[in-house]
C-alpha cells in the first residue's frame, strides 16, 4: 500500500504510527481518492464530522471500534447524493466551529516548533475578534 487516507480525531503526527498516511477530510473527498482505503476515527462518522456515508462501502472496524477503514468506491458519488459525502450545509465540525480545524493548526506546531508563537498569536487574535463581536 503506497498511501492510506487518514481522518483522525487527534493532534498526533500520523507518520509516527502510519508512515504512509495522507491527512484527509472525510466530508470533502477528492474524486482522485476513489478506490483508495480511508481510515477514519469513529467520532467522524456522526459526531465531529458527518462521515457515515463511508459505511455504505466495504469497511473494517479497527482499534476496538475507535477507527474504521473503508474502501472508497471507484467513483465517489457527488455531495448530497446517495452513498456520497455530505453537502457543505450538512458538514459537522471538530469542536463545533465551522472552517476552523485545530488538528491542522496543532500538527503544524508539532512539525515545526518555531510556529508555536505565531500560532498562539493567531489564536489570540481569533479569540479577541470573537469577543468583540459578542
Amino acid at each position: 500500500m503506497k498511501q492510506v487516507l487518514l481522518d483522525e480525531y487527534g493532534f498526533a503526527e500520523p507518520a509516527a504510527y502510519i508512515p504512509q498516511a495522507l491527512l484527509w477530510d472525510c466530508q470533502r473527498p477528492d474524486p482522485r481518492n476513489a478506490g483508495q482505503w480511508a481510515i477514519v476515527s469513529a467520532n467522524y462518522l456522526g459526531d465531529a464530522g458527518n462521515c457515515a456515508w463511508l459505511l455504505h462501502y466495504p469497511h473494517q472496524v479497527l482499534a476496538g471500534g475507535s477507527m474504521y477503514a473503508a474502501h472508497l468506491p471507484d467513483v465517489i458519488p457527488p455531495a448530497g447524493q446517495p452513498g456520497g459525502p455530505p453537502r457543505p450545509a450538512d458538514y459537522e465540525y471538530f469542536g463545533g466551529v465551522p472552517d476552523f480545524d485545530p488538528r491542522s493548526i496543532f500538527l503544524d506546531v508539532v512539525r515545526d516548533p518555531q510556529q508555536l508563537q505565531p500560532t498562539m498569536d493567531r489564536l489570540q487574535a481569533i479569540s479577541d475578534n470573537y469577543r468583540k463581536k459578542k
